[in-house]
């Protein structure tokens, strides 16, 4: 791998990077309130660079308070913002990286209610229908955030800052000048395509005058909008020659608006590298280094992107949220140990639908970089048994391990995943064996893993442990409603793990939250006719946003019937009788298949509950919930376990 070309050195500009691997810009809520770097995003950031990527760039950074976006969010607006800076640039710079900041104004997606002022943009009008309606900039306020954006570049250059990244992607201010569909103007920065790239142009210029010549500025583009009547890939490869003519250094291609995003925040079906021929074209237009992004997930897809010529630069995002040790493990030729990102969009729920600091359902110390790091102690070595083998177990097991202790690992089937085995069956999942791999694949040979083997407490006890986590998981909910014995009936894990053929089969799903969705789909995949049965009155409503919107186009696709607001009332030997708004209903069904929810396998909780050791209590186990949740208790647990009292003491918890 040391030949990779991901690892040879380039230049943006007057800077010289170590290779060729970027870490974009991603909205964290790290900052303080006050828009500051906490020492909690200082640590995330310097894990990153420790791990061995060239360039990060800095989450966005408003240039002015018109244009925040998020609950809390870095500001470079004021010169008092350029102190705290500097010390994030310094423990960046310190661990090996070069960095940018990226610095933005969010137009008309800026939300009044936290900026304190109403939203603006070139003109009144938003990227849908729905959205609200921005006020339009008269022409002295937009040569007014002109002037912002230099002085911002300014700042991020006093703070020390190794290069500027200009925001003009994913539908904010910029890009709302760039696009028909967002700029109705009819004086100078309206109307023609050159009016509509006018105002990227006197920000490119403004911030390399403000800079001085040789201070690398580069350019985040959407390259294609991907909206009907919108901006095409052709007008963004043509007119990025003017943003090179004002100055830029190097144009960063993304992709979309804030109406599609998911051509910017992929959900798990997408593929990696899907992007690549956006960049590819812009290449061939301009004279400065192009960087691609978009579901890069192993080295074998960044590489290739670069040896195609598709980009000189590769920026992995979400794979770093993954894995900060993502570069120097596939420079060393280490790729089985990557941990990689499954696009789950748990991050992106946390960030942008929820307000909330990130969280990674694969990575469970993402935010808790700033922690003291444990040793492993043999002198103080605990035994601790984990009894299963999905992905809390698995976590709690290497916690547990990496703290010195002594593990055991229980799991009643022949293989490891847990209910992860069967989340990888349904079209369009496949990511999800990722993780299954990567999870097998880090468990240290020290921890002594015994498949097919059925806890009883007697076994644990055997081996007298200091700690035990339970991590039994959760089995399916039944429907709860009078059933025909001659029904076929499953719940949706035992159809997913099975092979069954169901061409030309009647299958009713009941139960429309995401297991649900995807398994109907599953079943569709497998040739059956299918009606998913939801008592609500929508469906995938525990899904990301932007998964659920992937998630129902596909239900779409694959002409699965979804009837809603509909009880189960009762299942007979052809039919499902379900109750509506309009009455009772007969729906013919060869099978049928509950998803209707979840019920922790705790039995062994009560065994223990007069034990004199810790037992912990983890991941469905305890709730059912989602692999975030189960990751991170499972890590927590297994750092608890390690440090537990000795056996000698008594000591309970849950």
């Amino acid at each position: 791998m040391a030949a990779m070309r991901a690892f040879e050195p380039g230049t943006i500009g007057s800077l010289r990077i170590k290779n060729r691997l970027v870490m974009p810009a991603m909205a964290t809520n790290f900052a303080s309130a006050h828009g500051e770097p906490t020492p909690r995003m200082l640590a995330y950031y310097a894990t990153r660079a420790t791990g061995g990527v060239g360039t990060i760039v800095i989450e966005n950074a408003s240039i002015d308070e018109s244009g925040g976006n998020g609950t809390v969010q870095l500001r470079v607006d004021h010169d008092r913002y350029v102190p705290g800076l500097s010390l994030l640039v310094r423990r960046v710079q310190e661990a090996g990286a070069a960095v940018a900041l990226q610095i933005n104004h969010a137009g008309a997606i800026a939300d009044p209610s936290r900026t304190g002022v109403p939203a603006v943009g070139p003109s009144d009008t938003g990227w849908t229908v729905a959205s609200p309606r921005p006020t339009s900039l008269a022409l002295d306020e937009v040569e007014r955030l002109v002037e912002r954006y230099a002085d911002a570049a300014v700042r991020a250059q006093r703070a020390g800052f190794d290069a500027v990244e200009i925001h003009g992607a994913h539908g904010y201010l910029i890009a709302q000048f760039l696009s028909p569909l967002t700029n109705r103007r009819r004086d100078a920065y309206g109307g023609s395509v050159v009016n509509r790239w006018r105002f990227a142009v006197d920000v490119v210029r403004a911030v390399r005058d403000a800079v001085g010549p040789d201070y690398p500025i580069l350019f985040r583009l959407s390259g294609d909008e991907f909206m009907p009547g919108g901006r095409t890939l052709e007008e963004s490869a043509e007119r990025s020659q003017s943003l090179v003519a004002a100055g830029i250094d190097a144009l960063h291609v993304s992709a979309g608006t804030s109406a599609n995003p998911e051509v910017q925040l992929e959900p798990i079906s997408y593929d990696e590298g899907w992007r690549a021929y956006l960049s590819a074209a812009i290449c061939k237009r301009v004279t400065v280094p192009v960087i691609t992004v978009g579901v890069y997930r192993r080295p074998e897809a960044v590489e290739h992107a670069l040896e195609s010529g598709a980009a000189d630069f590769v920026a992995i995002g979400r794979g770093l949220i993954a894995d900060p040790e993502w570069p120097r493990k596939a420079r060393a030729g280490h790729d089985e140990t990557i941990r990689h990102c499954i696009s789950c969009n748990r991050c992106v729920r946390q960030r942008v639908f929820d307000d909330l600091p990130i969280r990674c359902s694969v990575n469970p110390q993402v935010g808790f970089e700033d922690e003291p790091k444990g040793r492993r102690s043999e002198a103080s070595t605990r035994r601790v048994v984990v009894v299963g083998g999905g992905p809390a177990g698995i976590h709690a097991a290497i916690a547990a391990h990496e703290l010195g202790a002594d593990v055991t690992l229980f799991e009643r089937d022949s293989a490891l995943g847990g209910q992860l085995r069967a989340a990888a069956r349904p079209p369009h999942k496949g990511k999800i064996s990722w993780l299954i791999e990567d999870l097998v694949c880090a468990i240290p040979e020290e921890v002594d893993v015994r498949l097919e083997t059925e806890a009883a407490k007697r076994d644990v006890d055997a081996l007298t442990p200091d700690a035990v986590v339970l991590a039994t998981g959760a089995t399916s909910a039944s429907v709860g409603v009078p059933t025909d014995p001659d029904m076929t009936v499953q719940n949706a894990e035992a159809l997913l793990l099975s092979s069954d053929d169901l061409t030309g089969t009647a299958v009713v799903v009941i139960g429309a939250g995401m297991v649900g969705c995807e398994t109907a789909l599953a079943c569709a995949d497998r040739g059956a006719r299918v009606v998913l049965v939801e008592a609500l009155g929508d469906v995938g409503r525990d899904c990301e946003p932007i998964s659920r919107s992937m998630l129902l186009r596909h239900l779409t696709e694959a002409d699965v019937r979804i009837v809603v607001n509909a009880r189960v009332a009762e299942i007979g030997a052809e039919a499902v009788a379900v109750e509506t708004e309009a009455g009772r209903d007969r729906i013919p069904a060869d099978r049928i298949v509950a998803a209707v929810g979840a019920t922790p396998v705790d039995q062994l909780r009560s065994a223990w509950q007069d034990a004199e050791i810790p037992i912990f209590v983890i991941g469905d186990a305890r709730e059912s919930r989602g692999i975030a949740e189960a990751v991170y208790e499972g890590w927590r647990a297994g750092q608890r376990a390690a440090c537990a009292p000795r056996r000698t003491t008594s000591s309970k918890e849950d």
